[in-house]
């Protein structure tokens, strides 16, 4: 039942937050609750204000907020109810929807982080549409000052002509995405083996020390 929607890609992180606004907005008037996953607790705020400025009334849940998560997310299903969370703040928790949600659409997931672990961003789509609901997912994501300039030389766009988005076919921006996870994700590998080698070798030169004191 979960609709995933296309990726879109912003050329700054305050130009997200400004379309993210907008979306939500509009979502949130359909009477649909809307969870948004920010990657860092500056991020949540970041939005947060942007969704201020917008009159556009919402609950933020991050470390700042631990002692209030489960009224937060306990409420994260009534119809036009707005949570902007970090990628950790509510985890493998079920969002109950109130009456008449799911005949509205159900939950609507924005994911406005790119996580490091493909698995981090199937845990947060997997907040709605969940035990036979309805639900939506997207991801809008803003780009690095180098990658995103890289990209924009892959398109052959001007990003001005698309409201400073990059825009990009789905196969090609959902491809260079996937590269970016598996090369972090290599490169952790590496540096637990290192770890492991080295700590392996430590283990080694205290062998032949004898009996420690």
């Amino acid at each position: 039942m979960r609709r995933r929607l296309p990726t879109r890609l912003f050329v700054s992180a305050d130009v997200l937050w400004a379309a993210a606004a907008v979306r939500i907005g509009a979502i949130q008037a359909s009477g649909r609750p809307v969870l948004v996953g920010t990657g860092s607790v500056a991020e949540s705020e970041a939005l947060s204000r942007h969704l201020h400025q917008a009159g556009i009334e919402h609950r933020v849940l991050n470390a700042r907020f631990d002692s209030e998560e489960a009224r937060i997310v306990a409420e994260a299903g009534q119809p036009g109810q707005v949570t902007v969370t970090t990628n950790m703040a509510g985890r493998g928790t079920d969002i109950v929807l109130a009456p008449g949600v799911a005949a509205a659409g159900g939950l609507h997931v924005l994911c406005c982080q790119h996580n490091a672990s493909r698995r981090i961003d199937r845990q947060l789509q997997g907040r709605c549409a969940r035990q036979g609901d309805p639900g939506s997912t997207e991801t809008w994501l803003a780009a690095g000052e180098k990658s995103g300039q890289a990209l924009v030389r892959l398109g052959k766009i001007n990003h001005r002509l698309h409201n400073q988005e990059i825009s990009l076919p789905q196969p090609i921006l959902r491809t260079w995405l996937a590269w970016q996870q598996k090369s972090h994700a290599a490169r952790q590998r590496n540096t637990r083996r290192q770890l492991l080698q080295a700590d392996r070798a430590w283990e080694r030169g205290l062998s032949f020390r004898g009996q420690g004191e």
